[in-house]
């Protein structure tokens, strides 16, 4: 009996054992349950998936944000050097994670380390008179049989007052150029700078301004600083450095890119008031205003005699304008620099 009594209490110790890891297992399998109803109702959730779609949402436009300053570092690239880029244009368009921009990052930034050469730099005076409005001879009335002098001819033209330039361009903070030609008289004069016919242009590529200073000339003008104003047209043109420009953009077609190996630019037209020499540039450097805009444009110089100091200039003694034009300019880059 005692026997008995001990295999059966072994047992039932043994099934308290049993009994026991079965319910802890079925405690942690309801453990389970009650995790999952909750996994299962927070994914489910409007707030849940309005959350994610968010979250998506400010991805997508965070890498939006980073693919158009990628594009924005191209174009700027793509203007120095005078030259599309089209296979990264392409990859820029079709990446669509932050491992492709990072590529397409370091290989604009080879680019730029590549691309280029020397830069020169060249000064021309030129003569408003001669060398722009080519109005270097004397001239004779048929009817009057009175003759005009290239000062008196020049002056005639600047008094007409013609700017061809947008009339919307600023003339100053708070006036346009089309208020200022139908408040008052003003002197202009229009000239072009050439692609083909200036300078070293026909030959050189990517000039653009650096600076440019001017001087009136004439006996009896009188002390003062005045005021002459030069207008930048904003319509111009670059030459490509690159060689072989024209087959890389045929096998593109032609309409994909208006670069070329004479790119015609448009930015809005601008102003700028440098302060004039009287018989003498001014001491300083000239004004940058215009640095970096492609030279072969066309401008137009236009004084206003009441500006200023320029109501102390004695205009009928003007006799001549000269331009000095700072510009840089570089020479075909070797086959496969930029590329």
């Amino acid at each position: 009996i005692a026997q008995a009594q001990v295999g059966v209490a072994i047992a039932m110790q043994q099934y308290q054992k049993v009994a026991q890891r079965a319910g802890l297992r079925a405690a942690r399998l309801h453990d389970l349950e009650r995790q999952r109803q909750e996994v299962n109702s927070l994914v489910g959730s409007p707030t849940a998936v309005f959350a994610w779609a968010n979250r998506l949402e400010q991805a997508e436009l965070r890498l939006q944000r980073a693919k158009d300053a990628l594009y924005d570092w191209l174009v700027a690239l793509e203007y120095l050097a005078v030259r599309p880029f089209m296979d990264q244009r392409v990859q820029i368009l079709l990446a669509r994670n932050t491992y492709q921009l990072e590529a397409i990052a370091a290989e604009i930034e080879r680019l730029q380390n590549k691309c280029g050469g020397p830069i020169s730099r060249h000064t021309a005076e030129l003569s408003l008179r001669d060398d722009l409005l080519s109005l270097s001879l004397e001239l004779t009335d048929p009817v009057t049989d009175q003759s005009q002098t290239p000062s008196q001819r020049l002056r005639a033209l600047l008094e007409r007052g013609y700017v061809p330039i947008d009339k919307r361009v600023r003339y100053t903070s708070d006036t346009s150029i089309g208020g200022l030609l139908t408040s008052r008289s003003v002197m202009a004069a229009t000239f072009t700078v050439s692609l083909n016919d200036f300078a070293n242009l026909g030959a050189a590529c990517n000039a653009k301004v650096y600076s440019l200073a001017v001087k009136l000339v004439g006996e009896g003008l009188g002390s003062a600083q005045p005021t002459v104003s030069v207008l930048y047209d904003g319509s111009s043109e670059l030459r490509s450095c690159q060689p072989g420009l024209e087959a890389y953009l045929g096998s593109f077609g032609r309409e994909a890119t208006s670069f070329g190996a004479i790119t015609r630019l448009h930015a809005p037209g601008r102003s700028v008031s440098p302060v004039a020499g009287v018989n003498a540039f001014p001491t300083d450097s000239g004004n940058v205003s215009l640095t970096g805009l492609p030279l072969a444009s066309q401008y137009t110089l236009l004084i206003d005699p009441r500006m200023g100091e320029n109501a102390k200039i004695d205009w009928t003694k003007l006799e001549d304008v000269v331009v000095k034009l700072e510009y840089t300019y570089q020479d075909l880059f070797p086959v496969g620099q930029c590329q």
